[in-house]
C-alpha cells in the first residue's frame, strides 16, 4: 500500500488464527495418545443437552468422527440443510457441535417472545461461560458495571471522543503505514489491528497506557492466544480439559498475558491515584460510580481483557473484510471518497458527529459486508434455566442451549433480491425508499438483523465500533487506494464451527 496505491494480502488474521490453532492442536500429541481411548468412549456417548419434540436431529446416527467432521469443517452446508426444513416451518434442529454439546437453532418466528424473556428463564452469561470455557481462556461476559459505562458514558459521548479516536488512528498509520509512492504488499493482520488496538485502548484505560508498548503488547497477544486457545481446548470434552488445558500453550501464555497485564495495570492506577489525576475513559468512569470496584484490581483486570479482546477481534475481522470487499470490488472506492469528501466540507474539514452521520453510502458499504461475511454463522446464545413452554405449545427443557441463524438467513431469496451478489449500495437504496432509516443502519439491532445479537444483551459496543470503522476509513480511503494482490482474488471465508 502506498500513498497512490496499495496491495491487500490474504488476511493475516485468520492466517495467525489457524496457524496458532494447528500449533496447539499439534502439541496436544504428547496427552493426547495416552487419552485418546477415553475421548473417543466418551465422544460416542449420547450428544449432552435436554430431549426436545417436534424438531430434526441434523447429526442423529452421526458416529464421533462424522458428527465433529461435519460441524468443524462443513458447518455452512450443514446450517443450511437446517434453514431450509426450518422455513418449510419446522420449529427448530439440533446439531451437535465439537466438544458433544447439542446446540438448537429455533425457527425465527420464535424470537421476538424469547428475546423478551427474563435471565432466569433465558441466560445469555450461563451460555457465554459454555461457549468459551472461561475458566481456561478467561473471556467472560462483560460485567454489568462494564455494560452500563459502554452503553452509557462510552455511547453517549462518541461525539466528543471522536477526537481522541482520531488522533491514536493516526498515531497507529504512523508506525505501519509506508512513507512511498510506489505500490507496498502488507500483512493485512497489522494494518487492521494497529489502529483498532490504539484507539480502543484510549478509551478503555486512559492516555498513557494506550501509548505502551507492553499493555498494547500484551493485549494484542491476548486477543491471538484466546481464539487459537478456545478452539484447541474445545475439541475436548468438557470432563477432560482439566486434563489437558496445561499442555496448550495458547492457554498457557494466556495465564501469563493476563499477570503481566496485572502488574501493568495495577502500577498505572497506584500512579494516576498519587498524582490525582483523573481521566476520560472507562475504567475511570466505572470506578467514580463503583468505589468498590477501584480498589479489585483482579475485577479491572478481567473487564479490560474481556473488553480489549472484544472489541480488537470483533471489529478487526469486521474491518479486515471490509478491506477485502474494497479491494474486490473497486468501483465502490470513487462513490465512498466523494461521500467522504462531501461530508468533510460540510463539517469544515473535521471528523465530527455531523460527518460520520453522513457517511451513508459507507454505512450501506458496511452492512452490506457484514451481511455477505458474518463473524458467527448463529447468534442469540441462550441457555435455558427452566422448562419454558412457547405460544404454540414447543416444549423447551431446562438446559436447552439454543439460538437462531444469522447467516443463512442473509442469503435468502425471499428477504433479499439477487442475495448472493455484494451490493455496497443496497442498504442505502433501502433507506431512500424507506421511512425507518435507521432499521437499515450498519449498528442496528432488529429482529431482520442477528449480527448484534437481540434484545438486552446486543452488542453494546456496536455504536464504537461503527464510528472506529468510519474513522479508520475514512484516514485510509482518502490518503490511500486499496488492492488485492496482482493476480490473487478475495479469499474465500475461513469457518471452524460457528465462527
Amino acid at each position: 500500500m502506498s500513498n497512490s496505491t496499495s496491495a491487500v494480502e490474504r488476511s493475516a488474521v485468520e492466517a495467525s488464527w489457524t496457524q496458532n490453532s494447528l500449533t496447539d492442536t499439534r502439541s496436544l500429541g504428547m496427552v493426547g495418545a495416552l487419552l485418546l481411548a477415553v475421548v473417543i468412549l466418551a465422544f460416542q456417548f449420547r450428544p449432552r443437552g435436554p430431549k426436545l419434540v417436534g424438531g430434526v436431529n441434523l447429526s442423529a446416527g452421526l458416529g464421533f468422527k462424522d458428527r465433529l467432521t461435519k460441524w468443524v469443517f462443513e458447518s455452512p452446508a450443514l446450517l443450511q440443510s437446517g434453514y431450509l426444513l426450518l422455513k418449510q416451518g419446522l420449529p427448530f434442529v439440533q446439531i451437535t457441535i465439537e466438544d458433544g454439546t447439542q446446540n438448537v437453532v429455533f425457527n425465527h418466528r420464535y424470537l421476538k417472545d424469547l428475546r423478551a424473556m427474563s435471565d432466569d428463564h433465558l441466560s445469555f452469561d450461563e451460555a457465554v461461560k459454555g461457549l468459551v470455557a472461561k475458566k481456561y481462556t478467561r473471556i467472560s461476559n462483560v460485567p454489568a458495571i462494564g455494560q452500563d459505562a459502554i452503553r452509557g458514558e462510552l455511547t453517549t459521548n462518541l461525539p466528543r471522543l471522536l477526537d481522541y479516536m482520531s488522533t491514536e488512528v493516526d498515531f497507529a498509520f504512523n508506525k505501519v503505514m509506508p512513507k512511498t509512492d510506489e505500490w507496498q504488499l502488507l500483512p493485512l493482520e497489522e494494518l487492521v489491528l494497529e489502529p483498532i488496538a490504539q484507539a480502543s485502548a484510549r478509551l478503555f484505560v486512559g492516555p498513557n497506557l494506550c501509548r505502551d508498548e507492553r499493555w498494547m503488547h500484551i493485549m494484542r497477544t491476548f486477543t491471538h492466544k484466546t481464539h487459537a486457545g478456545l478452539i484447541a481446548v474445545k475439541m475436548w470434552p468438557p470432563f477432560l480439559r482439566p486434563l489437558v488445558w496445561p499442555f496448550i500453550p495458547s492457554l498457557r501464555i494466556i495465564e501469563k498475558t493476563w499477570n503481566e497485564g496485572r502488574k501493568i495495570l495495577e502500577q498505572n492506577a497506584e500512579a494516576e491515584k498519587a498524582a490525582g489525576t483523573k481521566g476520560d475513559y472507562i475504567r475511570e468512569w466505572v470506578a467514580d460510580k463503583n468505589p468498590e470496584w477501584a480498589d479489585d484490581v483482579q475485577q479491572q483486570v478481567d473487564f479490560q481483557f474481556t473488553l480489549s479482546m472484544s472489541a480488537l477481534h470483533t471489529t478487526s475481522m469486521t474491518l479486515t473484510h471490509l478491506l477485502l470487499d474494497l479491494a474486490a470490488y473497486p468501483e465502490y472506492a470513487d462513490i465512498l471518497r466523494e461521500e467522504m469528501i462531501a461530508a468533510l466540507h460540510e463539517s469544515v474539514g473535521k471528523v465530527n458527529n455531523h460527518y460520520i452521520n453522513k457517511l451513508v453510502k459507507l454505512d450501506s458499504f458496511m452492512k452490506e459486508s457484514q451481511r455477505l461475511n458474518p463473524l458467527t454463522l448463529y447468534t442469540f446464545q441462550r441457555m435455558a434455566m427452566q422448562d419454558l413452554n412457547l405460544s404454540d405449545g414447543t416444549h423447551v427443557p431446562q438446559g436447552t442451549f439454543l439460538v437462531f441463524d444469522s447467516s443463512q438467513r442473509y442469503l435468502d431469496g425471499d428477504l433479499y433480491s439477487d442475495p448472493a451478489k455484494f451490493d455496497g449500495l443496497r442498504f442505502y437504496r433501502l433507506r431512500e425508499a424507506d421511512k425507518e432509516t435507521n432499521t437499515h443502519l450498519f449498528v442496528t439491532s432488529n429482529l431482520d438483523n442477528l449480527a448484534w445479537g437481540q434484545g438486552k444483551h446486543a452488542c453494546p459496543g456496536r455504536f464504537f465500533a461503527g464510528h472506529l470503522i468510519k474513522v479508520i476509513l475514512t484516514k485510509l480511503l482518502l490518503q490511500y487506494d486499496v488492492a488485492l494482490e496482482e493476480g490473487k482474488s478475495r479469499p474465500e471465508n475461513l469457518t471452524f464451527g460457528a465462527a
